[in-house]
Parts: C-alpha cells; structure tokens; sequence
C-alpha cells in the first residue's frame, strides 16, 4: 500500500504520541513501583526489620494489578484512585498488547487518524495525572520513613516534564 506524504506524516504523529503515551504509561507504573518499596520500607521501619536486595526489582517484578492491590490501603485514602489506577492498567496493557494492530485501519484516513491522536493524547494526561496522584502518596510513605523527599520531588519534575516535551 502506498501512502500520499500527507497520509505519512499523520502516521508519523500518530506513532510519536503513541510512543509519548507508553512512556506515560511507564512513568505511571515505575510510580507504583516506587510506592511498593517505600510501603515495604516503612513496614520494615515500623517492625524493625532490616530489608536486603534490590527493593525495586522485587517490586517491579510484580504486575500492575498486583501492586494496585497491595497499595489499596494507601490508594483507597484518594476516593476512586484504585478504580483509575485498575482502567489506566486496562487501557495501558490494550495499548502494548492490541493497539497497533487493531487500530491500524484508523491511519488510513485523516478524520481518525486526528481522532485517534486526540485519543492518545487524553491517554497520556491520564497516566501523567495517575503518576502524580501515587507520588503524592509515595510522598507520605518517605516522610513517615523519615527520608528526605526533596529529591523525589525534583525528579517527579524532571520526569514529567521529559514525558511532556518527547520529541
């Protein structure tokens, strides 16, 4: 099939938002992750035990399901934040897994293709918003651990930021 130079520059922008999304999406489960080990440090703190090993790959082994789950106690604070989390989880594993192939036909033409775009686009605020919300409450988890959270703040800044300005 052949592609008019308009047709390809739509299915070139399609393809950086969607890659923008998925790093989005990403930043939101490394937020997860980062939640999981600071819950599993402030309940070592708190039973005095002494965690070994790599905290974040234990963590990041776990699926996204399961850390939304074991978070839930510290998600459930922010009404409707584990129901976001668990759509964001849904929408982001039929971006990895479905997406590409089962809305290829939409680049065909300008009208969903811009709408398609638009769509990824909504996707990526979400996950950047879903990333906050979790850092705030990774936030709580260092202080009651007593570890200094200005660090994270200025690399929540950082990151969001390059999720904002991918080129």
């Amino acid at each position: 099939m052949d592609f008019e130079p308009a047709q390809i520059d739509m299915i070139n922008q399609a393809y950086h938002q969607y890659g923008k999304t998925m790093f989005a999406a990403a930043t939101m489960e490394r937020s997860l992750v980062n939640a999981v080990v600071q819950h599993r440090h402030a309940a070592a703190q708190e039973n005095g035990q002494q965690l070994a090993g790599d905290l974040w790959e234990k963590a990041a082994d776990e699926t996204m399901k399961k850390m939304i789950e074991r978070l839930a106690p510290h998600l459930d604070k922010v009404p409707g934040l584990t129901d976001r989390l668990n759509a964001a989880r849904d929408r982001r594993n039929d971006l990895a897994h479905t997406f590409c192939f089962d809305r290829a036909p939409d680049l065909a033409a300008p009208a969903p293709a811009t709408r398609l775009i638009v769509e990824l686009a909504a996707d990526e605020e979400t996950f950047l918003g879903l990333f906050a919300e979790v850092q705030e409450i990774t936030r709580g988890l260092m202080e009651k651990a007593g570890i200094d959270t200005a660090a994270a703040d200025a690399m929540h800044v950082l990151v969001v930021e390059a999720a904002k300005n991918a080129q």
